[in-house]
């Protein structure tokens, strides 16, 4: 390993990185971010383990007679974001000043997303998201953001659009009860209030109402949250026909347990499924980023240009990536402002377990 006074080019990925955190979008993430880094040589080392603090920069070179301009790769750090956001403005400035950092993606929580967007204001550094779903106008405070997810408001015309699919027969307009816990969550109340507002403009007319009390008979209930909305549901004895659970659900292993374990035998499931997987998002934002790095970056163009002060340099770069994102071959991408238009959301019916055969068994 030679010395250099350049450091080392990076992307930081931002997460829930814990080994017991469910869902696993930003573990998983994380992993194909790896995977990919190492199919590219693993010109800096061996990145990160999540639970590990970042490297010293002193640890992390430049390989040994290969300069700059010839790297393929951008150094992935792991970043967890499950704990003390109180300080978390201040690690990243530690990072900043270690690595020459080119990217962050970002695959945490509506909540945790804007704690991000705060603690990186400093910085004109690309954020890009990948399972904050939200309906946000971040405005001109924070420039640099895409939003590679379908928002919330596709989601909702996909779940409205399955409710009513399922009521179809029936004499009068779909009856859909919704339910939305916990309230003060940022992502159920946003998707909650486009659910509302794409009802009030279908056509068809359908009836929603929220879901309130207990023991409650229900032909359709929408559940809006993550697995513990589902756990109150089945405390209250709701019964209902079918339950559509949004993608807060969607492949948690504590939702299909509480399946399971629901008081109605005769109960259908559905959660909603991203056409493509969140972690997905975070893999095809690293490589959009490594592959307009390795076109403009790797000269210095942007960190040295004269007359750009140091947090304008990235400026364009999100554009770049923007145009990369689009072009790939799964035209998954096409971007109106901030936010992916393209992709979107499918309901994906969860199979019952099977019923135990045999006869019945004795009785100690």
């Amino acid at each position: 390993m030679r010395d250099t006074n350049l450091p080392v080019p990076s992307v930081l990925v931002v997460g829930d990185l814990r080994q017991s955190a469910s869902p696993v979008f930003a573990k998983k993430a994380w992993r194909e971010i790896a995977d990919a880094y190492g199919l590219m040589g693993q010109e800096f080392g061996p990145p990160p383990e999540p639970r590990d603090p970042p490297p010293p920069a002193t640890e992390v070179r430049l390989p040994k007679d290969l300069g700059r301009e010839a790297c393929k790769s951008l150094y992935p750090i792991p970043f967890s974001d499950a704990d003390n956001f109180g300080a978390i403005r201040g690690l990243f400035y530690q990072y900043f000043r270690r690595f020459d950092i080119w990217a962050v993606v970002s695959c945490g929580t509506a909540k945790n997303s804007r704690a991000l967007l705060s603690a990186l204001s400093f910085s004109d550094v690309p954020v890009l998201i990948t399972v904050d779903s939200t309906l946000e106008d971040w405005g001109d405070s924070v420039p640099s953001v895409l939003r590679l997810i379908p928002n919330n408001e596709q989601q909702a015309q996909a779940i409205i659009g399955k409710a009513i699919s399922l009521e179809e027969g029936r004499k009068v307009p779909a009856r859909i009860q919704l339910f939305c816990y916990p309230s003060e969550d940022l992502y159920v109340s946003d998707l909650g209030s486009a659910i509302r507002d794409q009802a009030d403009r279908d056509p068809r007319e359908p009836n929603v109402t929220d879901l309130r009390g207990r023991g409650v008979s229900a032909g359709m209930v929408i559940c809006v949250g993550y697995h513990k909305a589902l756990q109150q549901l089945n405390s209250r004895r709701v019964n209902a026909r079918c339950i559509i659970m949004s993608d807060g659900c969607y492949d948690d292993p504590r939702v299909r347990l509480e399946t399971r374990r629901w008081h109605a035998k005769t109960t259908k499931f559905f959660w909603m499924r991203p056409l493509v997987d969140p972690w997905e998002y975070g893999a095809d934002a690293y490589r959009a980023a490594v592959a307009k790095w390795t076109e403009v970056g790797r000269g210095n163009s942007y960190s040295f240009a004269r007359g750009i002060r140091p947090h304008q340099r990235l400026t364009p770069f999100i554009e770049l990536v923007k145009q990369k994102l689009e072009a790939l071959p799964s035209r998954i991408y096409r971007f109106h402002g901030r936010d992916n238009r393209r992709g979107g959301y499918i309901p994906e019916e969860l199979p019952r377990p099977r019923m135990a055969t045999g006869g019945p068994r004795a009785h100690a």
